[in-house]
């Protein structure tokens, strides 16, 4: 289970390292990320016979980042018309 879920966790930085050009890319790495280290989280819980109220803060955590990560790709595609982040200038008037 901890090697499945190592892969799952690496499986998203690489992905987060190769697809950075599209919002939802991003956002579909992070959440992989996530899974990845909730899962590492639950392993890890069970074998030390910890708390769970960590697992669900992260869980609480988790859900907040997804919320803010899909708001702000829907006001991208809103006012630009697509989730591209290249043709976005920081410096912009």
């Amino acid at each position: 289970m901890m090697m499945f879920s190592l892969v799952i966790l690496f499986g998203g930085f690489i992905g987060l390292l190769g697809s950075y050009r599209r919002v939802l890319n991003v956002l579909l790495s992070f959440e992989m990320i996530m899974l990845g280290l909730l899962s590492l989280l639950g392993v890890w819980l069970s074998f030390s016979l910890g708390d769970l109220i960590f697992m669900f803060c992260f869980i609480v955590f988790m859900v907040g980042e997804g919320v803010l990560g899909l708001s702000i790709l829907v006001s991208l595609i809103r006012g630009y018309g697509e989730d591209s982040g290249l043709g976005l200038g920081v410096m912009v008037c």
